[in-house]
């Protein structure tokens, strides 16, 4: 037991240390790290950090414009999170982020009816859509980006005035979690 907290810790911290030298433009390094990460996390079959890990990876190819890469390690997190709900249902939060990242990378790449598809499954129960106004903020920009993009530009307005509303003078997790989205 000890060694899996262990290798969990690991990984938990090779996650912060890719973000960092990503942000520092190091970005070989942030490869090293999530690879490192990767490896640990598929060991101890972790996944939660196995989601977190591909989410990262995919975020990182994104940063070089690296769709099909991208995507690949999208559609695995995807994947894994779809599994890890199923077997535990509290396990919500790495779903959404899922496909909320698909939703924008599919939407980076033109593809706006399957961004908009994606998107629209972030309401994975009914609970979600209830508080999506408090909590996901940035599915109304991601959707109002979408529809700018499609030149529907008065559903464009509603959408990004009401997730500025909605963030206007509030800091939240999520927002962190979303802070390079929409590069």
């Amino acid at each position: 037991m000890k060694e899996k907290k262990d290798t969990s810790a690991a990984v938990k911290c090779l996650l912060a240390m890719a973000e960092i030298e990503k942000r520092k433009g190091k970005f070989s390094k942030s490869f090293d790290h999530l690879w490192q990460a990767k490896y640990l996390s598929d060991q101890a079959h972790n996944k939660a950090q196995k989601v977190q890990i591909r989410i990262s990876l995919a975020r990182l190819y994104d940063e070089f414009n690296m769709n099909e890469q991208s995507v690949f390690y999208l559609t695995e997190a995807l994947e894994i999170s779809k599994k890890l709900y199923a077997q535990d249902s509290t396990q919500i939060d790495n779903l959404i982020s899922s496909y909320m990242y698909m939703a924008v990378r599919q939407r980076k790449m033109g593809n706006h009816q399957e961004a908009l598809q994606y998107l629209d499954s972030c309401f994975v129960t009914p609970s979600v859509a209830l508080e999506k106004s408090i909590e996901m903020p940035f599915w109304d920009a991601e959707k109002g980006k979408i529809m700018q993009e499609l030149h529907e530009y008065k559903k464009a307005d509603t959408f990004l005035h009401l997730s500025h509303s909605n963030t206007s003078g509030k800091k939240s997790k999520l927002q962190t979690q979303y802070l390079n989205v929409f590069r």
